[in-house]
């Protein structure tokens, strides 16, 4: 079940996911914080811990506090270089998308919705940026993808 809510979000949506053969699995209940009036200021967290001071970061990211990146880069740093080499199998070009995938988290940090943990947002950024990557190394000549880096 997701956990982030908006103070101010009254709309709300069930999910009921089933198996093949049409037996309950999970009722999944969201909360769309997608409103006109809303804001990265308004979402709240019930996970606590990591989630929490991501949030908080978050939030400061929007405003563009530069204390609070360089804390959430430090953060998630090492983590989307495990994750990205794992994907990019090519240590030269995982920095070049770890700096891209946090750059688009300073530009975006306010239209954050809250559906996810922050760490998941980040990381599906990642993988968006990496997967851009390897296409573009694919339309390349295998020449020419060596020059690069």
């Amino acid at each position: 079940m997701l956990t982030f809510s908006c103070a101010n979000a009254r709309s709300r949506i069930n999910i009921v996911k089933l198996n093949h053969f049409g037996a309950l699995l999970d009722t999944v209940i969201i909360r769309s914080c997608k409103q006109a009036n809303m804001s990265i200021d308004d979402l709240e967290t019930k996970r606590g811990g990591d989630d929490a001071e991501h949030l908080e970061l978050l939030k400061r990211i929007a405003v563009k506090d530069r204390f609070a990146f360089e804390k959430l880069y430090n953060r998630m740093h090492p983590q989307l270089t495990r994750y990205l080499s794992r994907i990019l199998r090519r240590p030269e070009l995982v920095e070049e998308v770890v700096s891209d995938t946090l750059f688009v988290v300073w530009e975006k940090a306010s239209g954050f919705e809250g559906r996810s943990k922050v760490s998941t947002w980040i990381t599906g950024i990642a993988y968006l940026k990496g997967i851009k990557a390897l296409d573009k190394l694919k339309k390349m000549p295998e020449q020419n993808a060596e020059e690069i880096h």
